[in-house]
């Protein structure tokens, strides 16, 4: 190989180094601003869910009201001041969370055509969409009545019916789709980024 064909490689190379060095630092961007958004809306989620959902769950059946430590096997939770107090509304709210969040994800998914683009075919049926999309509305209201339960319990919206406290279920479900919309698009973007990568790997 001539000096002139040696200098042409290296340059080639360096520039593939540079390219794939450029790639992935959008990647890792990417991945940091979906895993930070996915901490920090957990937590806040999971500490309104965990103080006032639970709550709305007690009120609507008084049996998860039960303190976990009473159940079989775990008694030893009553020994610490953290967990002594939990019952199991605290745990049927969590539940709902992520039931929510994982639903609403998959729907918009679907409707924005997300999981068709990223796998190249259509891998769900018509029926299966229509299940999800019934699951999610379904989870979705059950999260609303349980909230404005809450919320009326706790002596924020007043007893009977309330408009504000209508208002405010309604605002705290659109906070909720849109904090799963925002997720949606992050892991999105992060994954056109990997494929772009993936794809530079090996052309």
């Amino acid at each position: 190989m001539s000096t002139r064909d040696e200098y042409e490689l290296r340059r080639w190379q360096s520039r593939g180094m540079f390219f794939d060095s450029a790639h992935e630092r959008k990647v890792f961007r990417a991945q940091f601003r979906y895993w930070s958004w996915q901490l920090w809306s957990k937590l806040v989620f999971g500490v309104m869910y965990f103080g006032v959902m639970s709550e709305g769950f007690r009120v609507m059946i008084p049996a998860l009201a039960q303190k976990v430590h009473k159940l079989p096997g775990f008694a030893f939770l009553y020994d610490y001041e953290a967990t002594y107090r939990l019952d199991l509304a605290h745990f049927m709210a969590i539940g709902l969370l992520v039931a929510v969040m994982m639903t609403w994800a998959a729907v918009l998914e679907l409707w924005l055509g997300i999981e068709e683009r990223h796998t190249r075919t259509r891998v769900h049926s018509g029926r299966h969409q229509a299940l999800v999309v019934l699951m999610a509305w379904v989870l979705l209201g059950g999260e609303g009545y349980v909230f404005y339960s809450a919320i009326g319990e706790l002596g924020w919206s007043g007893s009977g019916f309330s408009l504000i406290g209508l208002i405010a279920t309604a605002v705290y479900l659109s906070v909720m789709v849109a904090v799963t919309y925002k997720s949606v698009c992050l892991r999105n973007e992060m994954k056109d980024l990997m494929q772009e990568r993936d794809h530079a790997a090996t052309t």
